[in-house]
């Protein structure tokens, strides 16, 4: 039988086999040896027999020699999904998606490590959102990491109302502030 191979997640490669003996312009043996594999769609990452079995020809003393099926990894990219964050906040629930789980697979048994250099009081800005340590024995796993985008948070400055009686000095304009984060005040 010929060594074949596939990535898994995908159906068996059309098994087949060849002939080393043949002799007088003879192309095959009169009756054909069957060909199977224990290997099916959904088998892991490793190697399964190809078995022949029967085949005969008066002129031919038959040897069957079976071979391989490798099945070898597919390919994973996990991305750190995109977050924003106003200025001052906690930081949102950092998370990832998959593009390339195969046979039905919603996720793999390893979950990568996602962290970000933001705190809840780092400034306005883009901070890079990281994906580590992830192996699995059925994918070839790239990761993609993402951007936590922290935002102004909203100031409010309102003046204060005033009065006057009519012909005197204006009164000292004054106004107060909402929305300070982190601490921050005027000064």
């Amino acid at each position: 039988a010929d060594a074949k191979s596939k990535v898994y997640g995908t159906a068996n490669p059309a098994l087949t086999f060849s002939y080393d003996g043949l002799v007088n312009g003879d192309t095959a043996v009169s009756v054909l040896p069957t060909i199977s594999t224990t290997a099916v769609l959904t088998s892991g990452v490793d190697t399964y027999p190809i078995a022949l079995t029967g085949g005969s020809d008066d002129n031919y003393t038959i040897a069957l020699e079976d071979g391989i099926l490798t099945v070898t990894k597919a390919a994973l990219t996990i991305t750190a999904d995109a977050k924003s964050k106003v200025y001052g906040t906690a930081n949102p629930a950092l998370t990832f998606s998959y593009s390339g789980l195969v046979n039905g697979d919603n996720a793999i048994s390893e979950f990568p490590t996602i962290s970000t250099t933001a705190l809840a009081t780092s400034a306005v800005g883009d901070y890079p959102i990281s994906l580590t340590g992830v192996s699995n024995a059925n994918y070839d796993i790239t990761l993609v990491d993402g951007i936590l985008t922290v935002t102004q948070a909203a100031l409010r400055i309102t003046a204060d109302a005033k009065s006057k009686v009519y012909g005197t000095a204006n009164p000292a304009l004054t106004y107060s502030i909402t929305g300070f984060e982190n601490g921050d005040a005027e000064a």
